[in-house]
């Protein structure tokens, strides 16, 4: 009986370090995809400063683009920038989906706090979610959420303030819905 128990224990201890291990290795081609599209963005701004093409288009939506005092939070202005490497109404012509031409977006507000968000996809998925809170001298609150075939497969947090968390694990959904959003404003946006 207890040799049997044993094996029990050691089989679940492999299939659970085989998932961790998997997982991991999840986590890593998301990191490894985020550095390269990262890489590929700053080629594009520096091919952009010297007038040469490089293989990002970068359209942007800017909220309150002359500055002006917003009512009840004074200076506000907010800044969404779309990397994607074609026109998603050439997807039919090229047979793909027009999600999959979109990958990464990044938004940035700056009011009384500072607000910074990406989204990065791959293949018209969201793989990386991740979103930053700066409040001063109150302290930032940081989230990544980290996804393959639309299921949570980590989370990460820090929370420097003495408020409530923002986000946990539970509002992945809500995450990849605001990401379909993303998605259906780029595609809107041609």
């Amino acid at each position: 009986m207890i040799r049997i128990a044993t094996i029990t224990t050691l089989l679940f201890s492999m299939m659970s370090s085989h998932t961790v291990f998997s997982q991991n290795q999840d986590v890593q081609h998301i990191r490894d995809v985020y550095q390269e599209v990262n890489n590929q963005i700053k080629e594009c701004k520096t091919a952009e400063e010297a007038g040469e093409p490089c293989g990002f288009y970068n359209s942007k939506i800017v909220i309150n683009a002359n500055n002006q005092p917003w009512r009840a939070v004074g200076n506000y202005k907010k800044h969404e920038s779309y990397w994607h490497t074609d026109d998603p109404g050439m997807a039919d012509m090229m047979e793909v989906n027009p999600a999959s031409m979109l990958s990464k977006v990044s938004s940035q507000t700056n009011s009384t706090y500072e607000l910074y968000e990406e989204y990065l996809f791959e293949d018209g998925q969201l793989i990386f979610y991740y979103y930053s809170y700066n409040y001063g001298d109150e302290g930032k609150e940081e989230y990544r959420f980290y996804f393959k075939d639309q299921q949570l497969i980590s989370f990460v947090k820090k929370n420097e303030t003495e408020d409530e968390d923002t986000y946990s694990k539970e509002d992945a959904e809500k995450i990849l819905k605001l990401a379909d959003k993303k998605i259906q404003t780029f595609i809107n946006m041609f």
